[in-house]
């Protein structure tokens, strides 16, 4: 939904109606956090060394799988040596808003309705460094009157990714702007505690065939988050401790299954494959000190994990659905820190025009594992009305 993480373990007054809105930016995603937690450059994260036989296995069927071994085997290639490296270098940009109605049914119980958007741009290069052996191919092919052939080689080497995804009738978009879900959130006094139920109606933009990545913009089905808060209150500082578990409901969607692990462009299309995405815990803690009533800093640092997506088919080998899960799972740790500004009780003192509460936070991502590092900055206003 968005990077804006604060703690704020309080109540609509009854009768109380709020309109908020959120919006956020990263710096330019250039690097991610491998599956062991090393944080690598996107390029290196996307480029692989393939063999020959890597270039085999990615064919459409086994009949060119037939033509493409005996081809390399006629030119004594070894299918285990290098054919060369594809580098893809793959830069992100995202921004988010979020806006947000919430009404006081009672002094113990609320309702908000959500509706975040997000904005995702990216652009990716992408080239093949052929080895000796590949050129050699290429000039052997041409010497021998296969120029069809030859050029074929050669356009890879020139635009590997533009042609991989001519052949199996992909298409990669430079920017996505969608509505990501739409929340339907009861908030309650539970003795001490405050309880967030969340309803999660998936909505905006959804994965097609066509598309060469999948962004998991909506989760496309409908989902379940209940959280619990508590506030430890001091003189001017409040701690407060939040956790959420967010549980997501299987769904049917027509979708392409890779061949092999280095070659994730397929043409094989299989309808109503079983997809769960996987479901996520979220724990934070907040340290907020108030200068006065009217001005406050806090600093917040927040977990979260999500756990292993589900695919299953009937179509293909299991193992070939299991390429999908692979690094599907991830971990994110990061912090937050934020100035906010609050004219309530200088509204009530007939001193500030409006109700309000603004709040400038910077979050920073510190550590994780199969997920971007990223910088955000985000401004979030809620005004009240009775």
């Amino acid at each position: 939904m968005s990077s804006y993480n604060y703690l704020n373990n309080g109540l609509l007054p009854k009768g109380v109606i709020t309109f908020g809105y959120n919006t956020g930016r990263t710096s330019p995603i250039n690097n991610r956090y491998n599956a062991n937690g090393e944080l690598v450059t996107n390029k290196e994260y996307n480029s692989k060394s393939l063999s020959y036989q890597d270039l085999v296995d990615s064919s459409k069927d086994t009949f060119d799988k037939v033509l493409a071994s005996s081809a390399f085997k006629a030119y004594d290639i070894d299918l285990d040596s290098n054919a060369g490296v594809v580098e893809n270098d793959f830069k992100v940009n995202t921004s988010s808003k979020v806006f947000v109605l919430g009404y006081g049914l009672t002094n113990n119980s609320s309702l908000l309705f959500i509706v975040p958007t997000v904005n995702v741009s990216f652009n990716l290069q992408s080239n093949f460094n052929a080895s000796s052996s590949y050129n050699k191919l290429i000039g052997d092919l041409r010497q021998s009157g296969q120029g069809e052939k030859a050029n074929y080689l050669e356009q890879i080497k020139r635009s590997p990714l533009k042609t991989r995804l001519n052949e199996s009738g992909q298409r990669l978009p430079t920017e996505i702007e969608s509505v990501s879900n739409l929340y339907l959130n009861y908030r309650t006094k539970v003795k001490t505690f405050i309880s967030d139920s969340q309803l999660i109606i998936p909505y905006g933009h959804k994965y097609s065939t066509d598309n060469f990545l999948d962004f998991k913009i909506n989760d496309n089905s409908l989902g379940f988050k209940q959280g619990f808060g508590y506030d430890f209150n001091f003189d001017k500082s409040i701690v407060g401790l939040y956790g959420t578990y967010h549980y997501r409901s299987p769904f049917k969607m027509d979708y392409r299954v890779p061949r092999t692990q280095n070659d994730p462009m397929s043409s094989d299309i299989e309808k109503n494959v079983n997809i769960k995405y996987g479901d996520q815990v979220d724990f934070s803690t907040q340290y907020t000190y108030k200068w006065n009533s009217l001005l406050s800093n806090y600093m917040n640092l927040r977990y979260i994990y999500s756990f292993k997506d589900d695919y299953d088919g009937s179509s293909f080998s299991k193992e070939r659905y299991k390429i999908l899960e692979n690094e599907t799972d991830s971990t994110s740790v990061s912090a937050q820190f934020g100035v906010g500004v609050n004219t309530i009780s200088s509204f009530l003192a007939k001193k500030f025009l409006l109700p309000m509460d603004f709040n400038l936070q910077y979050s920073k991502v510190l550590y994780g594992k199969n997920t971007f590092q990223a910088d955000w900055v985000s401004l979030n206003l809620m005004v009240f009305y009775k």
